[in-house]
């Protein structure tokens, strides 16, 4: 059976194909703002004719179905592309700013460098490194150590500017921090100091009455979060904090302010931290081995 509209189109009884040739006859038509436009006219125009069975009518039924859901996925991939790129300004707009600033305390270092130990007198951005080694990486201990780590640099004047991928097996970490303001070097030391006399009245039990409630939580929240871990070494700067058990004795806790050939060798040999049970020793030796240049 045949059907023939007025204009003369033929179609046989497959769908499929009166439809895709009904479409190739008017697919230049401009009231067609859409395909559910089109469709619908299709529709209309096979119910005019008196032809359109019940599964010609499912067919054109699916296609709409289809057109729309088609529409409805544009859409959506549409809003998240919107999104996404919302998402990539936001965060070219905080690198371009960490960029800017950055270049300023950089440039400061620039101006002031040709001033050699006068350098140290004066106020800019301090910089120290932190570095932590754990010899568990359970995931739960590791972000409350990081935490503690945090709120420990944040109740002594520092915080997080850089931070690096960790190493997995034991959990080794690496930072750097900034004074939140700016600082001559010898404030940064008396910081640093304080920090070390805090954990040392900590690790002794003795009352901490110089120090702050927010630096004796932070001191608190480190102890709390190494407690189960049997083997730990964490450096700040000049700080240098080491944890060991022995299966007779339990843990000791050790914590000293490094010496400028200590700091030297650690820097060149970072390695060392991940033995805690070792540090000390191999920093002494390895320390006393090293010639500073002299300075005039």
């Amino acid at each position: 059976m045949a059907l023939v509209a007025s204009d003369g189109i033929g179609f046989n009884d497959d769908p499929e194909e009166m439809f895709y040739l009904f479409r190739r006859y008017f697919r230049d038509r401009e009231e067609f703002r859409n395909e559910k436009d089109f469709f619908r006219f299709f529709e209309h125009f096979l119910y005019d004719s008196r032809k359109m069975g019940s599964g010609l009518r499912e067919f054109v039924h699916n296609l709409e179905q289809r057109v729309g859901e088609t529409q409805n996925d544009a859409r959506r991939q549409h809003d998240l592309s919107k999104e996404r790129m919302l998402s990539l300004s936001d965060s070219i707009d905080r690198i371009e700013e960490r960029q800017n600033s950055t270049n300023k305390v950089l440039h400061n270092y620039l101006i002031y460098q040709h001033l050699g130990d006068v350098l140290n007198s004066v106020k800019l951005d301090r910089f120290i490194p932190v570095r932590v080694y754990l010899s568990d990486d359970n995931e739960a201990d590791v972000r409350k150590v990081s935490s503690a780590i945090d709120k420990l640099l944040g109740a002594f004047g520092f915080e997080f500017s850089d931070d690096f991928p960790a190493e997995k097996g034991s959990w080794w970490k690496k930072w750097f921090a900034k004074s939140t303001e700016v600082a001559t070097q010898p404030e940064v030391t008396d910081r640093l100091e304080k920090i070390e006399r805090a954990l040392e009245l900590k690790g002794l039990h003795k009352p901490q009455s110089e120090v702050d409630k927010a630096q004796a939580e932070a001191i608190a929240a480190l102890t709390a979060a190494t407690k189960d871990i049997p083997n730990v070494a964490i450096q700040a700067g000049s700080i240098l904090l080491v944890k060991t058990t022995d299966g007779n004795s339990g843990p000791c806790l050790q914590v000293r302010t490094l010496s400028t050939k200590e700091l030297i060798y650690l820097e060149n040999n970072q390695h060392l931290l991940c033995k805690p049970e070792t540090v000390m020793q191999s920093l002494s030796h390895g320390s006393s081995q090293l010639e500073l240049p002299v300075t005039e």
